[in-house]
């Protein structure tokens, strides 16, 4: 007896294979990328439609991290007595540790501070070593700066992002997205202040 009628099955959609081995993507979260909450890019794959957003101070990339996604955890709810239990919900979650640090201006604690006191103004994506871009997704942020007990060690920010996705997020190549953050990291813009 078949699980489901004919009406609900629908089709699998292709699963790529490589007829020569396995092909695998590269690791490691290579920086955050944050935009403000009303950033909407109509073509993520034009840079020309993320330029007047970057140029505009409400796009800016972190310096270089060390990032990673580990496995999310998931909400499982029982929906009849009948069946197991079912997904309900998920969450992805992000680790980082920054070590850029500006002991001139002090800018490293300006950015950190602002996504800190209301994480809701703004986004997160992120590019990984790959090259690849996943994003954009609210989220919510744990953040604090470390200390080492040595002159030999480090002060450092380690954090951790949440996503609340059921969904795996698809990372897309973006030639020149990089780039274009990292030249603009030093742009100024005046200030804003949010109704």
């Amino acid at each position: 007896m078949p699980l489901c009628s004919p009406d609900c099955a629908g089709t699998l959609p292709l699963y790529a294979q490589n007829p020569c081995g396995i092909a695998t993507r590269s690791g490691g979260i290579h920086r955050l990328i944050f935009a403000t909450c009303d950033v909407e890019i109509d073509d993520p794959m034009q840079l020309n439609d993320w330029l007047p957003w970057v140029e505009a101070c409400k796009i800016r990339t972190t310096g270089p991290l060390l990032g990673q996604k580990p496995k999310g955890s998931v909400e499982k709810r029982r929906f009849t007595a009948c069946a197991p239990e079912q997904v309900s919900g998920a969450e992805k979650v992000i680790t980082f540790q920054d070590f850029n640090a500006d002991d001139q201006g002090q800018t490293d604690y300006v950015f950190w501070n602002a996504v800190l006191a209301d994480p809701t103004r703004y986004q997160v994506g992120w590019l990984t070593c790959g090259g690849l871009f996943y994003g954009f997704f609210p989220f919510a942020l744990e953040l604090d700066e470390i200390i080492e007990d040595s002159r030999k060690g480090k002060s450092f920010k380690e954090g951790t992002i949440t996503l609340d996705l059921l969904l795996l997020p698809v990372g897309r190549p973006i030639a020149g997205l990089e780039a274009l953050l990292v030249e603009n990291m030093t742009r100024t813009c005046p200030p804003v202040n949010p109704a």
